[in-house]
């Protein structure tokens, strides 16, 4: 019985790739009917962190808790290369990027502010070629990942370092609008449209752990950031990112 279907399984098989196509799908685009527009655009991911971040292995595997979102960029100093990426971008047509940072580039220490160095110069590459491009950025700190606003317990295991949520919203929200204040009305970076506050929260593996280890709302980062945006007079969007709706 088994060796029968199995025939006619074949054979089912072998009449339907036998079988003529079906005519193709014939299209027409009429760019004067659009139907719906982009909030944003297309673009891709432009990262400025360039210090190491935590790698483990599993199952002899080697994972990165940084993901994609560090090392690789040419030295800042170094315009060749700079050009060539400039010169791609330009050939992919982007013209919304999401650009990520963390705190600990900008703020080692509270209240502390560093505006030069080598990863702050990378950033400004990335700026400046979407300023130039007229392409809208989706601004993001990825995580703090900097001791002074990591939970107490999390301190001293280096993965639960770089997920912790800030243990202090208020001084965390002052710190990141200041860096926001520096890179829009000072050195003039109106391609900042959106400021997102966290890197994918809201997972049980992800960023942004609460002090017991549960996911942090996201609430309590968006309400820190709002006045101190409002008092600056910085317009980009609030907004954070979400993997599931």
């Amino acid at each position: 019985m088994k060796n029968l279907l199995y025939f006619i399984f074949a054979m089912v098989l072998f009449v339907a790739c036998r079988q003529k196509p079906a005519p193709g799908l014939k299209i027409t685009i009429d760019p004067n009917m659009v139907i719906n527009t982009m909030q944003g655009g297309f673009g891709a991911s432009m990262h400025a962190i360039e210090d190491s971040l935590p790698v483990s292995t599993d199952n002899s595997a080697y994972r990165s808790w940084g993901g994609s979102v560090w090392g690789g960029n040419p030295a800042a100093e170094d315009s060749a290369r700079w050009k060539a990426i400039y010169k791609h971008a330009d050939w992919l047509g982007l013209d919304w990027c999401r650009v990520e940072i963390d705190h600990g580039m900008y703020e080692p220490e509270k209240g502390k502010f560093t505006f030069d160095n080598l990863e702050m110069h990378i950033l400004y590459r990335y700026l400046d070629y979407c300023q130039s491009r007229g392409v809208d950025v989706y601004f993001t700190e990825m995580w703090p990942d900097v001791k002074w606003l990591v939970h107490k317990n999390f301190l001293g295991d280096a993965v639960n370092e770089l997920r912790s949520a800030p243990n202090d919203f208020q001084a965390w929200a002052k710190g990141y609008t200041q860096l926001l204040n520096y890179l829009i009305n000072e050195r003039g970076y109106s391609c900042i449209k959106w400021v997102s506050v966290n890197n994918e929260p809201h997972e049980n593996w992800s960023w942004w752990k609460a002090a017991d280890g549960s996911p942090q709302d996201i609430l309590a980062g968006l309400q820190a950031m709002r006045p101190e945006m409002d008092a600056l007079g910085l317009c980009p969007v609030l907004s954070f990112d979400i993997l599931h709706a």
